[in-house]
């Protein structure tokens, strides 16, 4: 591939250069900063669970582990700056928009943030949610239920607008999951 494209670059004399026909100027030189690998989906990955703490984060309480793929239109994984809005609701109960509601706002803004948020490994984004007091486990000592993961992404797309990329997330917990840890 570098040899044939090679053979089309132009020695700047006749004005032309790869891919901007007509100018000698770069995308980056007229103030176009546009990639055809800007998010255009996401996904929650199906490793996304509900554990027991291990006291660094959420003091040893419930966690989510959240993991969240954002992917181009050829539908492979990219990193995007942008902001995370996570919503989590409880569907134990059966009643339409569910009983409770948790809310976590995440700043994917800063590269060096994003950067660290995301797993090379899975391609994915890996977020502990923390603040789960009551939500799994039960009065009566049982634990479980199901439960939605709303994720919303707002980022800006290949046309350089905002865009909200969204995926819900049925996530079940019960006693089963602390046996296997």
């Amino acid at each position: 591939m570098v040899a044939g494209l090679a053979g089309c670059a132009s020695s700047g004399s006749s004005g032309n250069e790869v891919g901007y026909q007509g100018s000698n100027k770069s995308g980056v030189e007229r103030g176009l900063l546009v990639s055809p690998f800007v998010p255009d989906s996401i996904r929650v990955h199906p490793l996304t669970r509900a554990v027991r703490g291990d006291g660094k984060v959420g003091g040893g309480g419930w966690l989510i582990v959240l993991h969240v793929e954002v992917a181009d239109a050829w539908g492979d994984p990219v990193k995007a700056l942008g902001s995370l809005r996570i919503e989590l609701t409880d569907e134990t109960s059966g009643q339409s928009g569910g009983d409770q509601r948790l809310v976590w706002p995440i700043d994917l803004s800063e590269p060096g943030a994003n950067s660290a948020a995301y797993d090379p490994v899975t391609g994915a984004y890996r977020i502990q949610l923390a603040g789960l007091e009551g939500w799994f486990d039960g009065a009566d000592g049982s634990v479980g239920g199901r439960y939605r993961l709303r994720v919303v992404f707002k980022t800006i797309n290949a046309q350089g607008k905002v865009v909200y990329l969204r995926d819900d997330y049925g996530l079940r917990v019960s006693a089963a999951q602390l046996e296997d840890k």
